[in-house]
């Protein structure tokens, strides 16, 4: 239908209103599935950064577990050597 041509009844014009709400809830549900598209790659790169955060994490742990140990290392050396204690390394 002609954007010039006059609406002469109200039949057409629900007609024409009908077909605009119809356009909008097409467009409303192309957008929808975007998003939706969209939030499912972003759960993904959250559960992948929470996955490198960990093993981060368990890395940090360990290498300050390592320096208490080294340190507990060299403390009982010391102790070892005042005692006069000696053995194989």
């Amino acid at each position: 239908m002609a954007k010039n041509k006059k609406i002469s009844t109200i039949e057409e014009l629900a007609i024409i209103v009908q077909g605009g709400f119809s356009e909008i809830k097409s467009e409303i549900s192309e957008l929808r599935v975007d998003v939706n598209k969209q939030f499912h790659g972003l759960r993904e790169e959250v559960y992948s950064i929470r996955l490198e955060v960990n093993e981060i994490r368990k890395n940090i742990n360990n290498v300050a577990y390592r320096f208490d140990v080294e340190g507990l290392n060299r403390r009982l050396k010391k102790v070892e050597q005042k005692l006069g204690i000696q053995h194989e390394d």
